[in-house]
């Protein structure tokens, strides 16, 4: 699961920082506060090979012992941080860059909020609930990922040898064969 999520100006200081144990507050923030780095590096490094095209989506950042941190950066150099818990593998690149563009629609929705200044420290109920419902999200997505985990290692129970394979049989109407393949 995501144990903090951070919204970071383009002068990087904190506009928004969420984490899900509150008695973790300042390492978070540290290993938040590092990972600026990381992004000023990996920035500087993708202007230079395409000033044209630029992925928003900057990976992983680095990973600790505990967690993983990932970033995002947008055109106009707001920076998300999301911080992941190492023990959920499961989590996969795309799966990861889906939240941060749903994080980058809600700030976008929330910038455009006529009483919004820009700059200033995040406190819209909106943009708070897009969190609640990507922890959610999250969450659904390691309980599918558990129990595809159960699934398969029962298969593999009841295979014996480990493997995957089912017959398929495909047998088409107007022609005299039929043919079979091994599927993984």
């Amino acid at each position: 699961m995501a144990a903090a999520v951070a919204v970071i100006s383009k002068e990087n200081y904190p506009l928004y920082v969420k984490t899900c144990s509150p008695g973790n507050d300042l390492k978070f923030l540290y290993t938040i506060h590092t990972s600026l780095d990381v992004i000023e590096e990996k920035v500087l490094t993708v202007n230079k090979a395409a000033s044209d095209l630029r992925e928003l989506y900057l990976g992983l950042l680095y990973p600790t012992e505990d967690y993983k941190v990932y970033g995002y950066v947008t055109n106009t150099k707001i920076k998300f941080i999301v911080v992941v818990e190492s023990s959920h593998t499961t989590l996969r690149d795309n799966e990861i860059r889906q939240m941060f563009r749903r994080i980058h629609a809600g700030y976008a929705d929330m910038v455009c909020n006529p009483f919004y200044t820009a700059g200033e420290v995040i406190s819209s109920k909106i943009f708070k609930s897009t969190f609640n419902a990507l922890k959610h999200l999250i969450e659904i997505i390691l309980e599918l990922d558990e129990e595809l985990e159960k699934e398969r290692s029962i298969r593999q129970g009841k295979n014996g040898k480990g493997e995957n394979e089912k017959l398929i049989e495909l047998n088409v109407p107007h022609h005299p064969f039929s043919c079979a393949m091994h599927t993984q």
